[in-house]
């Protein structure tokens, strides 16, 4: 009978425990690996939904406090003041203009909480038959959401036919919402 002898045995013993161990260790270095770039994921997701969030609210903030607020300062005076107009007109706004910019403005509409909330100018009819070249200055002081353009036929203030050229500096839905 041929028994192995134990020096064969030591090298067949080194050559399986090499191969396990390989195995084991590639199985132990892969696990940690992978513990660590899913805790370095985890990690990088969280800081860019919370830089997200921070984003946001600065967002918001700055929507409140960037946003003028009214009375608009210079020679602007409350439209009520000026003209037997109400104070504040469902749809537009409380409305500020300079008298010696009349009819064409601009006017200046801020919301119940007195934030600005689009930039009027009142083109007579007459203005626009005459190709009038008209001097907008000023500008609008925050950027414009939407344009509004109509036709009226005249009101306290500006009494005969022109067209209100709306400069919207909110949403459609909140412009809506001016009541």
């Amino acid at each position: 009978m041929n028994r192995p002898r134990a020096a064969d045995e030591f090298a067949t013993i080194r050559a399986r425990e090499a191969v396990h161990a390989t195995g084991s260790q590639q199985e132990l270095s892969a696990g940690p690996v992978r513990a660590r770039q899913s805790g370095q994921l985890r990690t990088c997701l969280a800081n860019t939904i919370l830089r997200a969030f921070a984003a946001m609210a600065l967002m918001g903030l700055a929507g409140c406090y960037l946003l003028p607020r009214e009375p608009p300062g210079g020679d602007y005076k409350r439209v009520s003041e000026l003209v037997r107009f109400p104070d504040f007109y469902p749809g537009l706004g409380r409305l500020y203009v300079q008298p010696n910019t009349l009819p064409l403005g601009p006017f200046r509409a801020y919301d119940r909480r007195g934030f600005l909330v689009s930039t009027i100018y009142m083109v007579p009819m007459t203005d626009l038959d005459a190709h009038k070249m008209m001097e907008i200055i000023e500008g609008t002081p925050v950027p414009v959401d939407h344009v509004d353009v109509h036709y009226t036929s005249g009101h306290p203030g500006v009494p005969q036919p022109h067209y209100h050229v709306i400069l919207w500096h909110v949403s459609p839905e909140r412009a809506r919402d001016l009541n």
